[in-house]
């Protein structure tokens, strides 16, 4: 993959309990020949099932159908300071039009949230985030 700053990724995705000695070998050589192009090699195991739940549950939203600019500026400004999930969709407006807006935002990385600790819940912390 290729990262913002312009810096090169190879990312390896295999199960934990798939790595044989042939695999760990392999690993090396690819990192050995990452290195040599001035690249990165990730080895990811299985990911955190709760992580995967809640990347699952956001790209339900990834869609820009769901985004409502006035909404999402709502949004913004209840997040201008980290706040509770909750908090923020109150002051932005009825939950029900703004959840697909923040879980939007959220997908796209412009709020954000620790998505490896717990399920997203009401009381998840929101805060700006480094998306579009």
């Amino acid at each position: 993959m290729r990262l913002a700053d312009g810096c090169g990724r190879v990312m390896d995705v295999r199960a934990d309990d798939r790595v044989d000695d042939a695999a760990a070998e392999s690993f090396e050589a690819m990192e050995l020949a990452c290195r040599a192009v001035g690249w990165e090699f990730v080895r990811a195991g299985t990911p955190d099932p709760v992580f995967m739940a809640n990347v699952r549950w956001l790209a339900r939203y990834r869609r820009r159908r769901c985004l409502r600019w006035l909404v999402a500026a709502r949004l913004l400004d209840a997040f201008e300071e980290p706040a509770p999930l909750q908090e923020g969709v109150r002051a932005a407006g009825d939950r029900l039009v703004v959840l697909p807006v923040l879980f939007h935002l959220m997908w796209s990385g412009v709020l954000t949230t620790d998505l490896r600790g717990e399920l997203l819940h009401d009381h998840s912390i929101v805060r700006k985030g480094r998306g579009r």
